[in-house]
């Protein structure tokens, strides 16, 4: 004969996938705000080396010039 065995608190058989589920929309939201920081983090990077591009063409576009200069008056 098998017995089965009935929970004392059926509640709490409930109760668990619930709490997983908050458990995980809580892992999410973390996780979100992470990727949110990371994002952030990228587009300064972004702003940084764009920055640091324009400021590499200025000075080849001045060094250009002085070349060029320089050919001419030789």
């Amino acid at each position: 004969m098998i017995r089965f065995s009935t929970p004392k608190h059926p509640e709490s058989t409930i109760e668990q996938p619930k709490r997983k589920r908050t458990d995980n929309e809580e892992e999410l939201r973390k996780q979100l705000e992470q990727r949110r920081i990371d994002l952030s983090k990228s587009k300064g990077q972004q702003q940084l080396l764009e920055k640091q591009l324009e400021e590499e063409n200025t000075m080849r576009n001045y060094l250009n010039q002085q070349l060029e200069k320089k050919r001419i008056s030789n």
